[in-house]
């Protein structure tokens, strides 16, 4: 599985679970802050990315995100 990515990676959350899944933490690469958390959303059924309030990401972020959440967790 594929968790890192040029300016972000994704770390399993082992505290907390979703309906049984596994959460992840969405961490900046260059001060391991986080940036936000990937979990399941039930009334979707689908993964998806809840960012921290005062986070800002460009397409390139945005992009390795989508990627995580497509290719990884389908």
């Amino acid at each position: 599985m594929k968790t890192r990515y040029r300016h972000i990676h994704f770390e399993e959350d082992t505290r907390m679970e979703v309906e049984g899944k596994i959460t992840w933490f969405c961490r900046n690469n260059r001060d391991r802050s986080i940036l936000g958390r990937i979990t399941w959303y039930a009334p979707w059924r689908r993964w998806v990315f809840e960012a921290k309030p005062g986070c800002v990401f460009d397409y390139n972020c945005l992009r390795d995100v989508a990627g995580f959440l497509q290719n990884e967790l389908q």
